[in-house]
């Protein structure tokens, strides 16, 4: 009965996580996050559907599931580490050398190249003697790398908390970014528990692991009905205080004010009609809040005065330099979408 109770809710996550990854490809404006949010699901849910056929021992029938599960497993760690990087600096571009993080994933991919070659024979063997403590020289091979990956992932894990600890000094509420750095902390446990229940060969702990996975991603997804961003979970909690609050973070707001600027003068964004606060905030990657707080405080300004002032500079010179030019046809080249908002 524990077993099938246990096994239903870790193919039930792995389902829900399987879910959630489609559906960051199905939104309107994709973002550098979603598609990294994508490869975390995908991954986590594929990692507990694999789980899952070790646990019923459908694994000893159709040994070939087991490919790229090591692979998976090492790439949990640094897709964590990215998902994380942007709830933390979301008007930051994840540097080139930082993408060094997947180097280890690269050379285990090579071993699972290897253990697809092999005849479904060979890999029963394989899997029977990292299953079942039977070592061969392959099988530790193939143990070193879940522990490498759980090496790696508690490295992650550490470094992201210790950055978190450090931004938090920008931020009033303290106990969101408390529950963020708790939530991270009992991923890299999880992760941890798997990768070593692996390393011993203890079905048990293999279990218990992938359990309190499924948990973890059910809560996750449940938080998300209350929070639709639940990665940048002290973010959006931040929107919900005082207007006095710091929104952004002391280290962001240079960034966020060049994008803004090149957006502005470089793109000449304002000239689209269309043009929202929504619109705006996503192309810098962070929320209307934010971006509210931002203009309000820096600029003394609320988002439509802020982009008509660009509208009407434009408008005035091409007025002086086009006098025959209709003041309607200029108004909409600016931005405007009627001469009564222009006259306005």
């Amino acid at each position: 009965m524990y077993y099938s109770i246990t096994n239903a809710i870790i193919v039930f996550a792995a389902g829900l996580s399987l879910l959630t990854a489609v559906g960051q490809l199905f939104l309107k404006e994709r973002r550098n996050e979603n598609i990294n949010l994508f490869f975390l699901f995908f991954l986590l849910g594929v990692a507990l559907l694999q789980a899952c056929r070790v646990l019923n021992g459908f694994i000893y029938e159709v040994p070939a599931i087991f490919f790229l599960n090591m692979t998976f497993i090492s790439l949990l760690g640094p897709v964590f580490f990215r998902a994380y990087y942007y709830v933390i600096f979301p008007a930051y571009t994840f540097p080139v050398r930082q993408y060094l993080i997947f180097a280890s994933t690269v050379v285990i991919f090579i071993i699972d190249l290897y253990f697809l070659s092999l005849s479904s024979q060979e890999k029963l063997v394989i899997i029977q003697s990292v299953l079942q403590e039977k070592p061969t020289r392959i099988s530790y091979i193939i143990l070193y790398t879940y522990l490498v990956s759980a090496v790696q992932m508690v490295f992650f894990t550490l470094y992201l908390v210790k950055i978190l600890v450090k931004e938090s000094k920008n931020y009033i509420d303290g106990a969101v970014i408390s529950l963020d750095i708790i939530y991270t902390l009992l991923s890299m446990i999880t992760y941890c528990v798997i990768t070593m229940a692996i390393f011993f060969g203890s079905i048990e702990y293999i279990r218990i692991g992938s359990f309190a996975a499924a948990i973890l991603l059910i809560g996750a997804y449940l938080a998300g009905f209350r929070y639709p961003e639940f990665l940048q979970l002290f973010f959006i909690k931040a929107m919900t205080n005082t207007k006095s609050r710091p929104l952004v973070s002391l280290s962001q707001l240079p960034v966020i004010q060049s994008k803004l600027q090149d957006l502005i003068e470089t793109d000449k964004i304002y000239r689209d009609e269309e043009l929202t606060l929504q619109t705006l905030a996503d192309k810098l990657s962070i929320t209307v809040h934010q971006l509210s707080h931002i203009l309000n405080e820096k600029y003394n300004m609320n988002f439509n005065s802020y982009i008509n002032q660009y509208r009407v500079e434009e408008a005035r010179k091409m007025l002086l330099k086009n006098p025959c030019e209709s003041i309607l046809s200029i108004a909409h080249e600016v931005g405007f979408n009627s001469k009564s908002a222009f006259y306005a």
